[in-house]
C-alpha cells in the first residue's frame, strides 16, 4: 500500500508540475482530477471517479467489518451488553453490534455537524470542516486502538501463552510499533489551533473512559477478565 501511494503521489506531483507545487494544497478541485481530465479527457475522468467511489466504498466496508467484529467480540465476553454479542439467525453476521455501530456513527456525526453550525457559528464549507475533523477523530481512535492492542501483546504472552512467548514478536516489535505511533500521535498534537486543539481533550476523555471500564470490571467482575483472556474460547479444550 505504501509503495502504491508513494507512486500514486509522485505521478500526480508530475502531472500538475512541480514548478506550481504551492497551488497543488489550496486547489479548490481535487488536482488528480484536473489532471486525469486534461491527460485522459472526460472518459477517464468518469473512469476514475467510479474507481475512487468503488474503493471508498470497499473502504468503509472493511471498517464498519472490523468496528463490528471487536464490538461482537467485546459482547460475546460480557464486557459490553448482551445486545452487543447478538447473531443474525439467517447470515450468522454479528447483527447486534453491526446495528449498534452504524446508530453510534450517525450520533456522532450528527452532533459534529450540529455542534460546528450552532455552537461554533460555521455555515459555509461545513461539510468539509466536520469531515476533516471527524477523519482526524477517527485516525487517532484507530491509532490508539493500535496500541492498545500492542501494549497488550507482551502482557498476554508472559501470562498466557508463555509456551509460545517469542521476544522479538511478543516485545521488540509491538514495542517499537508502540513508540512510533505515539510519536506519530505528538507530531499530530503539536501546534493545533482553534477547534482542533479539542483533539487531545476528547483523546484524554476516551482513554480516561476505558481506564474506569477496564479497571471497574477487574476489581467487580474479575471472572469476566479470565474469560476475555481467551482469544478463540471455541476452539479451547
Amino acid at each position: 500500500i505504501g509503495a502504491l501511494e508513494l507512486l500514486f503521489i509522485y505521478a500526480s506531483q508530475l502531472n500538475w508540475g512541480t514548478s506550481s507545487t504551492s497551488s497543488f494544497a489550496s486547489s479548490t478541485i481535487f488536482p488528480t482530477y484536473l489532471a486525469t481530465k486534461t491527460l485522459l479527457g472526460v472518459a477517464g475522468l468518469v473512469t476514475l471517479g467510479v474507481v475512487a467511489y468503488i474503493s471508498l466504498v470497499k473502504g468503509n466496508i472493511a471498517i464498519q467489518n472490523a468496528a463490528s467484529r471487536g464490538l461482537y467480540a467485546l459482547g460475546r465476553d460480557n464486557i459490553l451488553p448482551p445486545i452487543f454479542s447478538k447473531v443474525h439467525p439467517k447470515y450468522r453476521s454479528p447483527s447486534g453490534a453491526i446495528i449498534a455501530n452504524e446508530l453510534m456513527a450517525l450520533v456522532i456525526i450528527a452532533a459534529t455537524y450540529l455542534t460546528f453550525y450552532f455552537g461554533l457559528g460555521i455555515h459555509s464549507g461545513i461539510t468539509g470542516d466536520a469531515a476533516v475533523y471527524l477523519i482526524a477523530l477517527l485516525t487517532v481512535g484507530y491509532l490508539l486502538t493500535h496500541v492498545l492492542a500492542n501494549v497488550s501483546v507482551p502482557f498476554y504472552f508472559t501470562r498466557k501463552e508463555r509456551r509460545s512467548l517469542s521476544i522479538t514478536k511478543h516485545y521488540i516489535l509491538p514495542l517499537a510499533s508502540t513508540a512510533a505511533t505515539i510519536f506519530a500521535l505528538t507530531l499530530s498534537f503539536t501546534g493545533l489551533t482553534g477547534y482542533m486543539a479539542s483533539l487531545p481533550v476528547i483523546v484524554a476523555a476516551y482513554l480516561i473512559l476505558v481506564l474506569i471500564l477496564v479497571l471497574r470490571i477487574r476489581f467487580k467482575h474479575p471472572d469476566i477478565i479470565a474469560k476475555a483472556g481467551r482469544v478463540i474460547p471455541d476452539l479451547e479444550p
